[in-house]
């Protein structure tokens, strides 16, 4: 038995792959060192909603490209009047719908709760995602928003 390994002349045909081709492939699928900055504490972030005004509660950068799924969970206070509604989107206004908004009537005997409101986005390198809320009350309310990040794969 004759075992040749480690020689200078050795190159590996395409059946193959290099231990460094492999691991690229493994950084692409699990998108290792892929940066989101998301504009909140790790307690959320709560502000004032004026009525029938749309809020952009967050500012999402996603520093590679890829798929991701974003999830936001809103809670508005107690007022059974009108209708709440918490969506992704492209516009530092709020008012450009990127994906799935959810839209719930008001709970009169408790704060109204949206949760996982949620979005694939592909996205480019550096691009900015914004959160926001609108609701009907007749005033203003104070909403408290979460959002969670999950890259899925980058490209």
């Amino acid at each position: 038995l004759v075992l040749n390994t480690g020689l200078d002349s050795h190159t590996h045909d395409n059946r193959y792959y290099t231990e460094a081709e492999i691991n690229s492939k493994i950084n692409l699928l699990t998108c290792s060192g892929a940066s989101v900055n998301v504009g909140y504490t790790t307690d959320g972030v709560t502000k004032s909603v004026a009525n029938n005004t749309r809020t952009v509660m967050t500012t999402i950068t996603i520093a590679k490209p890829g798929y991701y799924i974003l999830t936001a969970d809103t809670n508005f206070s107690k007022n059974g009047t009108g209708f709440r509604l918490g969506t992704f989107s492209s516009t530092a206004d709020g008012t450009s719908n990127t994906g799935t908004g959810v839209n719930v009537p008001a709970n009169s005997s408790n704060m109204t709760t949206i949760q996982n409101v949620y979005l694939l986005k592909t996205a480019a390198a550096n691009s900015k995602i914004y959160f926001a809320v609108q609701q009907t009350s007749g005033g203003a309310l104070n909403a408290s928003t979460w959002i969670g990040v999950m890259p899925i794969r980058c490209t």
